[in-house]
């Protein structure tokens, strides 16, 4: 039920133009209500349910792609750059900062240590969470 509108039966989605999973539910919608017969295996739950798990897929992918074409433009506006601006570190571990760097939108991981070593340059202490100078000792 939809209050506003007053109506019993109700269903909230985006324009068929922008994106293939909007069109799936418009002809849903269709089939189910005897609007539009073209595509009967829509009312098929297997069928539906693999053509969900392909769109949920390919719709990662396509997030995927774009994080990483990001990532790839970042990396050739900085190629053969030094920088020095201001940043946050974020987090603290035992063998990096995670950091943020305004101005340009960027969060990055700093490793001080490899993977799995502890870094000599901060002490870790797990019971209290918190980083200090580490004089010697770790």
């Amino acid at each position: 039920f939809h209050y506003g509108l007053a109506v019993p039966l109700y269903t909230h989605f985006t324009s068929p133009i922008r994106r293939y999973a909007d069109i799936i539910v418009h002809r849903l919608l269709a089939v189910t209500c005897g609007a539009d017969a073209t595509y009967p295996d829509l009312l098929d739950k297997e069928k539906s349910s693999n053509l969900c798990q392909n769109l949920n897929y390919r719709n990662r992918m396509a997030q995927y792609a774009g994080r990483a074409s990001v990532a790839f433009n970042t990396h050739i506006f900085f190629k053969g750059k030094l920088q020095d601006e201001d940043g946050y570190i974020l987090y603290v571990r035992k063998n990096a900062l995670q950091i943020l760097i305004p101005k340009y939108g960027l969060e990055c991981t700093l490793f001080l240590a490899p993977k799995g070593e502890t870094s000599n340059i901060f002490c870790y202490n797990e019971e209290v969470c918190i980083k200090a100078k580490c004089r010697g000792k770790l």
